[in-house]
């Protein structure tokens, strides 16, 4: 089974922004990454995410406030 590529238009929203949802875990520490972050930072937004059922980044407590603000 062949892993598909993450493109802006396959996980973009109609206002542009990127649907996390739409992420799997290797593909979520990439987006991070290439945002300058370390790719720890998936592991915890899925934590939120999935465990917490959270869809609010300033409810992510252990997430940076700059990156809580991006």
């Amino acid at each position: 089974m062949s892993e598909q590529l993450v493109t802006p238009e396959n996980v973009t929203t109609k206002d542009g922004k990127i649907n996390l949802l739409d992420l799997n875990r290797q593909q979520m520490r990439e987006f991070f990454k290439d945002l300058g972050e370390k790719p720890f930072r998936a592991d915890q937004v899925m934590k939120w995410m999935y465990h917490y059922c959270c869809d609010n980044f300033d409810e992510m407590t252990d997430i940076n406030k700059v990156l809580r603000g991006n």
